[in-house]
């Protein structure tokens, strides 16, 4: 049996919740609604997966926090930055947004293979050195830099991109 933390609180929240009482698996959910970092972060350590439905994000924090605990991921196509971090540090799937039959195929497919989790994983917490808060700082102060004086620094290379 599993059970689904549902973190933060969306337009479709009540559907959700009428939806799974329906659907008759609502005893195997636990609604949290928005939560603060730190509780995030421990619920997060707790999970097997991530997944990350939303519509339409740019940045995909929750994904990168994700990567630094070493839990595979399940992203929408509608984040571009979540998308850009699953993809480059092979730590998950990106399912087209609005995809459910897909978005179910990946969950299964990681929730039923251990060996594949555990690929998953790994490949996380390598990349995670990569993404670290300061360096992500100081790339984009590099970006700042290079965006006002051109002919002076060079393009910076992400962090990610950096041996």
């Amino acid at each position: 049996m599993f059970k689904l933390y549902m973190v933060g609180y969306g337009n479709t929240y009540e559907e959700i919740i009428e939806l799974s009482k329906k659907l008759d698996v609502y005893d195997n959910i636990i609604f949290l609604g928005p939560l603060d970092n730190n509780d995030e972060r421990t619920i997060m350590k707790k999970m097997d997966l991530v997944i990350i439905p939303t519509l339409n994000a740019s940045l995909g924090i929750p994904c990168l926090e994700a990567i630094h605990e070493g839990i595979p991921s399940i992203v929408s196509s509608g984040d571009r930055g979540a998308s850009f971090f699953v993809t480059k540090s092979k730590s998950g799937f990106v399912y087209k947004n609005g995809d459910a039959i897909s978005l179910s195929i990946y969950i299964k497919k990681i929730l039923n293979n251990s060996d594949l989790r555990d690929i998953l994983r790994k490949n996380a917490k390598s990349f995670s050195h990569k993404i670290e808060p300061k360096k992500i700082a100081d790339y984009l102060l590099e970006i700042f830099d290079y965006s006002l004086y051109r002919n002076i620094y060079q393009k910076p290379l992400p962090p990610w991109e950096k041996q």
